[in-house]
């Protein structure tokens, strides 16, 4: 705030006189000259006056730095409209006591604050254990669960009083307390060491405002936050200055003070950490696919902050592939701030935070992150005055009204989720952070999600998932004893009473079985696992009830018509209805769970029916092959096969009349399954899809078989796409050579012949290297002059 110059107005409370005085030192650390000190009696009868003299001589003092209140929020509310209806311009600081609703509420019922809500807090710097314009996704949860519950805002107390329950919670479950009043006192010793003992981060129980853990001193390891009053909330204040823990982490620490990221005060380094108030507004979304997860949209983000940082230089994590940010649409810089608008388009993936959705909602919208400025020296915090949300404004509302998303998508939009948290992301052996044993490094991630819902009324999710399990095990039961009446009651007006019963609980059964099964664990299964539940109960909600209907029938049909004809219904009939409405039920999977046209399914069915029955004659013996060869399995689509030591290559297609194989030469033969069912067939990919290649050499006799063998393993080693060890033989000699096979295996069949070729080079090499050549099978032609003929002559 580069003020030189403080003046403390205190409390004679033990509170404001400890503040005064840590106040004090650390200003005298920073050579901060101390002007004023006015103390006060908190009891005594005439304060008002003594706080009105104290800021008139204050104000007859011309006094120009800043103004500490070192007391309680009751005190700070008189003193702060004083000062404000004095007209001073004094920059005013107050502790973490006045972070609380009976300071901003303590000027509601002055005419000034109700004609311009946050007259008298607006701009006064407060610190704060706790921000919720910073917090991360839980904090966010916990505050609206807290609004929900209480209706009312929550500050930074009741966070920490829910942390502070945990601990002691888990404290108890951790050391098996037992509640005696005898064993009173170790059960407190035993809470006290494992408290105790919760002295590093990583034993630390993660709260709702961080990790809980203490230090050395039993003090809570959390940073204080500097916030500023506007409109009635306290934000995060530009710039933030930390401790930093391990100095020696930092590996150029003179670079990082020059380049501002680090800051030098009286021996003492400090990361200067730059909030950036970011807010987003969404124009449209378009193309929302829950299949592939993914949507388009058009947004303007824009950034208000105090130093000239590279602001453009962000990650979108939630893109399908890159998004450049571009050029800002509008920009305005003055002395006190940067301000820069951007449009920005493109395709995002949905249900991107940590905590899912709940079960039938989807999550749309965008996270991103700083490039090369880690949270120490930069955090996105929700820019509330910006987008009007600290007057009480939801966003939702205004994106409804111009119709963000279309109504013709089938989705509504439900809520609008803001908060920033913070992301590991890998150094990259990158040199400034060589120091860092984790080779992690935390940056801020700004959130933005819109959370969107069908737009249909229906009773599958009216039942709580809370309730869920209570209504499970009852309808259950119902259900239960239902069946076992059925088997032992014949009167058919009960059976009737006893049907419109059952489909009642039936239908509460699967109510509350997908309340239990599906929106109950959304939160702690997989998409893949809950898409295949989620599809299990669509399923069964057409085939259930058409099973109730189909024994409804039985109930109010046919046996009152047994009763009235003195006939038995024909079974026949009675499996025809049954079977017309499964199909139904099966279009109706097809066409509302499955989102295929019912149109194009029967007209493909009887398309499928007039095949059959032109090939059924003349092709059945084909057919029935295609179903033995699917059956047993005898090579599949992609195997390598030889059939009847003729056609070699690979099946690419087996359907219910032939079998397709493709050539080494790129030829398709297509083979009819009744010949390849008859056939001998070879197939060179089971057991494994291993092949063999090789050649046979022939070689002068005289050589060594053992010589010979070794020269050709060698060769055949040397040889390009072998896999594992090659497989040499002596074949014995005949009439002009000895033979020899050398044969190796490799994985791609195709390449056989380039394989066998690279193995004859290799092979042939070897030999001329020991100077010895292949043998060449030679025929000696004699030819003879002057024969005179005849048998005798010869």
């Amino acid at each position: 705030i580069k003020k030189d110059r403080i003046c403390i107005i205190q409390e004679d409370l033990p509170y404001g006189s400890f503040l005064a005085d840590v106040f004090t030192e650390t200003s005298q650390s920073f050579d901060i000259e101390m002007e004023y000190n006015f103390r006060f009696e908190v009891n005594d009868p005439n304060l008002d006056i003594t706080l009105e003299n104290i800021v008139n001589e204050l104000k007859s003092s011309g006094f120009p730095g800043v103004v500490f209140l070192s007391t309680h929020a009751a005190e700070g509310v008189k003193l702060v409209k004083l000062i404000k209806d004095a007209d001073l311009k004094n920059l005013i600081v107050v502790p973490a006591a006045f972070a609380s609703e009976s300071f901003y509420l303590g000027f509601s019922e002055f005419s000034k604050e109700k004609q311009a809500p946050g007259y008298y807090s607006n701009g006064v710097y407060v610190s704060s254990p706790l921000l919720y314009d910073s917090a991360d996704e839980a904090t966010i949860h916990f505050k609206e669960k807290y609004v929900h519950t209480y209706d009312s805002e929550p500050d930074w107390r009741p966070a920490f009083s829910y942390d502070a329950a945990k601990v002691i919670i888990q404290a108890i479950l951790s050391t098996d307390v037992v509640v005696k009043e005898a064993s009173l006192r170790e059960d407190r010793q035993k809470i006290r060491d494992y408290l105790a003992g919760l002295n590093d981060i990583k034993d630390a129980i993660p709260g709702v405002t961080g990790y809980n853990y203490f230090n050395e001193d039993g003090d809570r390891e959390k940073p204080i936050f500097i916030g500023m009053y506007r409109n009635g909330k306290a934000i995060s204040a530009l710039t933030q200055f930390r401790e930093i823990r391990d100095i020696h982490e930092i590996y150029d620490i003179n670079k990082a003070v020059k380049d501002g990221k680090v800051t030098l005060v009286e021996g003492r380094y400090l990361y200067k950490t730059d909030v950036v108030y970011t807010a987003i507004t969404l124009n449209e979304i378009t193309k929302p696919n829950f299949f592939d997860y993914t949507c388009l949209l058009d947004f303007d983000l824009w950034f208000r902050y105090t130093s000239d940082i590279d602001i453009e230089n962000i990650e979108f994590i939630n893109a399908v592939g890159d998004i450049d940010i571009g050029e800002p649409v509008e920009e305005y810089v003055n002395r006190e701030f940067f301000y820069r608008r951007y449009n920005v388009k493109g395709e995002f993936r949905t249900d991107f935070f940590s905590i899912p959705p709940p079960y039938g909602k989807h999550i749309l919208g965008i996270n991103f992150r700083h490039r090369s400025l880690t949270r120490n020296n930069l955090i996105f915090v929700t820019d509330l005055v910006g987008m009007g949300i600290t007057e009480g404004r939801d966003p939702i509302d205004q994106m409804i009204q111009t119709q963000v998303l279309s109504p013709g998508h089938g989705w509504i939009l439900d809520k609008v989720r803001i908060y920033q948290d913070l992301v590991d992301i890998s150094t990259m052996g990158r040199p400034e952070f060589i120091n860092i044993p984790s080779g992690m490094v935390d940056y801020s991630r700004f959130n933005f999600g819109v959370l969107v819902k069908e737009d249909t009324i229906g009773v599958r999710t009216a039942l709580p998932s809370a309730q869920g399990l209570f209504f499970l095990f009852f309808s259950g039961a119902v259900s239960l004893i239902l069946f076992i009446l059925v088997r032992k009651i014949h009167s058919n007006f009960a059976l009737r009473i006893i049907w419109g019963v059952q489909s009642f609980f039936t239908i509460l059964l699967l109510l509350s079985a997908e309340a239990v099964f599906v929106r109950g664990v959304a939160g702690a299964v997989g998409k893949t696992y809950l898409s295949v539940l989620k599809f299990t109960f669509d399923v069964a909600w057409w085939f259930v009830p058409t099973c109730m209907i189909i024994i409804g029938i039985d109930r109010f049909l046919w046996k009152p018509l047994e009763e009235r004809t003195q006939q038995i219904i024909p079974t026949l009939i009675r499996r025809i209805v049954g079977i017309v409405l499964v199909c139904l039920a099966f279009f109706g999977v097809i066409t509302f769970v499955l989102d295929f046209a019912a149109t194009g399914l029967l007209a493909t069915s009887v398309l499928l029916a007039i095949i059959i029955g032109l090939l059924i004659k003349v092709n059945i013996s084909d057919v029935i092959a295609g179903v033995a060869i699917n059956v047993e399995r005898s090579f599949r689509i992609g195997d390598w096969i030889k059939i009847d030591s003729s056609v070699e290559g690979q099946v690419i297609d087996i359907n219910w009349r032939t079998t397709r194989i493709e050539t080494f030469f790129g030829n398709t033969i297509s083979l009819p399954n009744s010949k390849a069912s008859e056939a001998v067939i070879e197939n060179f990919d089971l057991p494994e899809s291993l092949y063999w290649a090789g050649l046979t050499i022939h070689v002068e006799a005289h050589h060594a078989p053992d010589k010979i063998k070794k020269i050709l393993n060698t060769a055949a080693l040397a040889t390009e796409g072998i896999i594992g060890e090659p497989w040499i033989r002596f074949m014995g000699v005949n009439s002009w050579s000895a033979e020899y096979w050398v044969r190796m295996q490799i994985d791609d069949m195709k390449q056989r012949y380039l394989y066998s070729e690279k193995l004859w080079k290799s092979c042939l090499t070897h030999l001329e290297n020991k100077e010895i050549k292949p043998a060449v099978q030679r025929h000696e032609i004699k030819m003879i002059s002057g024969w005179g003929g005849g048998a005798d002559n010869l």
